[in-house]
């Protein structure tokens, strides 16, 4: 399991890139959290491009945890976000896929219960 936005950072790093694309492609099951979390620069984009092209090339499973609904991930801003999640889509696609979990937020409960606002999270859908 790896974040995102770390995978970006070591796939877009010289020196970490061989080893970032063997955690990638060689591991059984991957799992992505907090995909599409990161700022959506040209840059973070293409590391995105190359993460999701080197497990889609491996043909292993791949599960992804984010924020996005589904109508984010097939309607995104960016033609070149576009054809990232396409490929995530397809991916990912099977009969019991996407798991969408929608429920008040654990992490807005604590932040409301440490303000003294009794634990009134809001509400925040988690996509798989």
């Amino acid at each position: 399991m790896r974040k995102a936005l770390s995978l970006v950072r070591d796939v877009g790093n010289f020196e970490t890139e061989r080893a970032a694309i063997d955690d990638i492609i060689k591991p059984d099951l991957l799992v992505i959290d907090d995909f599409g979390a990161n700022n959506t620069s040209e840059y973070n984009t293409a590391m995105l491009c190359k993460i999701i092209d080197s497990r889609y090339s491996s043909g292993k499973p791949l599960i992804i945890t984010t924020n996005l609904t589904p109508q984010e991930l097939k309607s995104p801003a960016s033609t070149e976000l576009s054809c990232i999640y396409d490929r995530v889509i397809e991916m990912c696609m099977c009969e019991k896929s996407p798991v969408i979990l929608d429920g008040k937020s654990v992490r807005k409960s604590i932040a409301a219960e440490k303000r003294g606002n009794n634990g009134a999270g809001g509400s925040a859908k988690r996509n798989f």
